[in-house]
């Protein structure tokens, strides 16, 4: 034990025998008001040791060639702190930060800043996903204490990009978002039914917009600053059976009642959304009537009920093929295009176990192409999102596609996972991160039922290497070791 003095301060502690190297135990005192106390090797702060700054803040851990290596805990002076891993003297790797208020994040650091995790905010709310500078940014999800969800991209903290907001697990708006507001196409569904499309100019209702009902028709028209205004149209698939015009919200003026079955048209005056009366009924000219639906018996089987041009299916109508029958449903109902299933309709096959499928969406060219939903009647399961001719790529949700998994929200490429995503599992429990299609594979938090967070590296659903755990039960952070998803060593750091 000895003691040397230096422009900036002074040491006290031990040295190297027979030298002035500064190697063993001590503490170092500079000038300014810092100091610190631990390990030396060969004049460096090394192994563990406690930082003391000048300013009140005060950091313990381990030191690499006097710098903050490994894991360590820095403790601002306002309460704040961070526990976990330290590359190069800035926070890399998994990490907590905790604020006095109660706020927490939970996540992966690079280079001083947060880069994914989850952040537990005051009241209850919570947010999964990529961060930047310490913010929401990159693809994430919010959960509210109410219930309510975001899953989409995020910039600066605000939903900018694309994104799904859900309420209440009955009703989830889908689109494209600014700073926080809805910004141009935007599709609302209720209960996974689509039932609005409508476009937005900074949250504002500007342009056209159209209502699907469960009746299958829908309602076009058109909104200036969240007002209908001027003409709208009122469809039964895409044969118009109502038109008008709005003048502040209400029905106003001269209005068409179309009757495509029985081929008449009413012509009717309403005034303030009521019907002043009718003033005249015409024939309707129209290709689609009660006599233009055909029926055609082909040689493989197969028959079609609907409207005919040229000899092909054209219009509405629907196509059963060889194989359909009552008990075995196989077959086509909705729009045609030239022979071709294109336009909005609905698809049922039974395969050869019995179990049945039913694609409802857009088509183009006999594929599912454009928004829709693949339905698997007899097993409960569903694969929702945008078609590219038969497959589903891009954002998506499939649930109940393998065992154990209840739902997947996140990248996919022909039905299967891939890259980021969120995986919720029938125990209750749920995954964030890297996947190989159902298995977790790469960097990912798993969250587990009691309430545990682990942040991890797996290998085809199974954790391997160093890992940190923070325990919900003790409110501490475990440093921890698997092998083959078994845990052979756990050891506390905060």
């Amino acid at each position: 034990m000895g003691r040397a003095n230096y422009g900036n301060g002074y040491y006290e502690g031990d040295f190297r025998e027979g030298t002035a190297i500064k190697e063993g135990h001590g503490t170092y005192y500079w000038n300014s008001g810092s100091k610190y106390e631990g390990n030396w090797v060969n004049d460096k702060q090394e192994g563990f040791g406690t930082y003391y700054y000048k300013s009140g803040d005060k950091y313990v851990g381990n030191w690499v060639n006097d710098k903050r290596e490994g894991f360590g805990t820095y403790y601002w002076k306002g309460g704040s702190k961070y526990v976990g891993n330290w590359v190069n003297d800035e926070q890399e790797g998994s990490g907590t930060h905790r604020t006095p208020d109660g706020r927490k994040l939970v996540g992966e650091w690079k280079k001083g800043s947060p880069i994914s995790g989850t952040v537990y905010y005051l009241g209850g709310d919570k947010y999964v996903g990529e961060l930047k500078g310490g913010k929401r940014n990159g693809f994430g999800t919010y959960y509210w204490k109410n219930g309510d969800k975001y899953v989409g991209e995020w910039k600066d903290n605000l939903s900018h990009g694309k994104g799904t907001h859900y309420h209440n697990s009955k009703i989830r708006i889908e689109g494209t978002f600014c700073n926080n507001l809805k910004h141009g196409t935007i599709r609302k569904y209720y209960n996974d039914f689509l039932y609005s499309v409508q476009e937005y100019d900074m949250d504002t209702l500007n342009g056209k917009s159209i209502i699907y009902f469960f009746d299958n028709t829908r309602l076009e028209y058109t909104c200036i600053n969240g007002t209908k205004q001027g003409a709208f149209a009122h469809y039964d698939n895409n044969l118009k059976i109502f038109e008008g015009s709005y003048k502040n919200g209400l029905i106003e003026g001269t209005c068409f009642r179309y009757n495509h079955v029985i081929g008449e048209v009413a012509e009717e005056k309403w005034h303030e959304n009521k019907l002043v009366k009718t003033v005249s009924v015409k024939p309707l000219k129209t290709s689609f009537n009660k006599n233009n639906f055909v029926t055609v018996n082909y040689s493989d089987g197969r028959k079609y009920v609907g409207e005919l041009v040229n000899g092909k299916p054209h219009g509405r109508g629907t196509m059963y093929f060889a194989n359909h029958s009552e008990e075995k449903p196989n077959y086509y109902v909705g729009f045609f295009e030239k022979g071709q299933f294109s336009g909005k309709g609905k698809l049922y096959g039974t395969f050869f176990d019995g179990k049945t499928s039913c694609y409802e969406g857009e088509f183009k060219k006999n594929y599912p192409h454009g928004y829709g939903t693949q339905f698997y009647e007899n097993r409960n399961a569903y694969a929702c999102g945008k078609f590219n001719y038969g497959e589903l790529n891009g954002l998506a949700e499939l649930y109940e596609f393998a065992p154990g998994i209840e739902l997947v929200i996140g990248k996919t490429k022909d039905f299967t996972p891939c890259g980021k995503t969120h995986f919720f599992y029938t125990n209750g429990e749920q995954y964030m991160g890297k996947c190989k299609g159902f298995y977790k594979h790469g960097k990912g938090i798993y969250y587990f039922v009691n309430g545990d967070i682990l942040f991890g590296k797996f290998k085809n659903d199974v954790l391997n290497g160093k890992a940190l755990l923070n325990c919900f039960e003790d409110n501490s952070i475990y440093k921890c070791i698997y092998r083959n998803g078994k845990q052979i060593s756990k050891e506390k750091i905060d």
